[in-house]
């Protein structure tokens, strides 16, 4: 009898990067794309280091492209983000309208803290590189679009008459319910950077300022490798 051996090859798939837990600030920028808010959008201005951005990207699908280094990803997530105020102010709709709310201003209460918090669901569609190192890790290269539905929202504030008081608002305050985002992603074994932009008015055209939001961030559980 011959003697035939096989010898079995094991065929890597792709595996991509959406899932995990992000940690991030927020901002907003102008129509010129300007971090710098002026004029009707003075108030809009935010406190940076307080704005943060929370994402829990819970499911992930791969899809090679005929190799293990190039392919698409997408999944779904939600987003949390909150919006710190600078200025002592709220948001209140107004004949349809979401404008200022000076009340707290008005009737000379010390505001410790304001701020206007979302919740989104997401859905990214990412197109992903992967490049081999010498130490058999790689760097990785995303971009895409995410799409997202606003869950929740609302306002709060933190301030002083005498005693210290809280107020939470629910309501839609004629933010977008859809929104798309653009994002661009890189990483390397524990360095994993974010950024998403979203050319999408955060308030519904013509019913609120005219800002757009973005998150810079880092990941900082990664659900798979």
């Amino acid at each position: 009898k011959n003697n035939v051996s096989y010898e079995f090859k094991e065929v890597k798939r792709f595996k991509g990067h959406w899932s995990g837990f992000e940690f991030g600030v927020n901002g907003f920028v102008d129509k010129n794309q300007s971090m710098n808010l002026k004029g009707d959008l003075a108030w809009m201005d935010l406190k940076q280091a307080r704005s943060w951005n929370f994402n829990i990207n819970f499911m992930q699908y791969s899809i090679g492209l005929g190799s293990d280094k190039v392919g698409l990803v997408t999944g779904m997530g939600l987003e949390f983000n909150n919006y710190h105020f600078s200025n002592p102010i709220s948001l209140k709709v107004q004949d349809g309208i979401t404008v200022i709310d000076s009340s707290y201003i008005q009737a000379g209460y010390k505001v410790d803290k304001t701020r206007l918090s979302t919740t989104n669901l997401t859905l990214p569609l990412l197109l992903e590189f992967q490049i081999p190192t010498s130490n058999k890790h790689r760097i990785y290269l995303s971009a895409g679009v995410i799409g997202g539905v606003r869950i929740g929202s609302h306002t709060k504030v933190v301030y002083d008459d005498g005693d210290r008081n809280k107020n939470k608002n629910r309501g839609d305050f004629n933010i977008a319910t859809f929104r798309y985002g653009l994002t661009a992603r890189v990483g390397y074994r524990a360095i994993r950077l974010f950024a998403n932009y979203y050319p999408v008015q955060l308030f519904e055209k013509g019913k609120g300022p005219e800002v757009y939001p973005f998150s810079v961030g880092l990941v900082l559980i990664p659900f798979c490798n």
